[in-house]
């Protein structure tokens, strides 16, 4: 859904290009205050596939955002069966 307005999306990714060292900042709103997560682009895969969020067409920053929401809860498993408007 937040593709349907690059802007918001475009707001989300401070770093606006593909990264060559592989690290993103991404701004993500947390209680009301928007913080900038530093992430770096090694994503868990097993099986070749990305373990948690993939994207149908194989959009980078699907897994990214993912990524940094995780990054602000502490790990990938503590946001586990949580919901993709909490993190939009």
């Amino acid at each position: 859904s937040i593709t349907e307005y690059s802007e918001r999306l475009e707001r989300l990714f401070l770093t606006k290009t593909i990264s060559k060292e592989g690290i993103y900042v991404v701004a993500i709103c947390l209680d009301g205050i928007w913080e900038e997560i530093i992430i770096d682009d090694n994503i868990p895969v097993q099986k070749g596939e990305p373990m948690f969020n993939r994207s149908k067409s194989n959009e980078l920053w699907v897994i990214l955002l993912e990524k940094a929401w995780a990054k602000t809860f502490g790990g990938y498993m503590n946001i586990e069966a949580g919901l993709t408007r909490e993190a939009l």
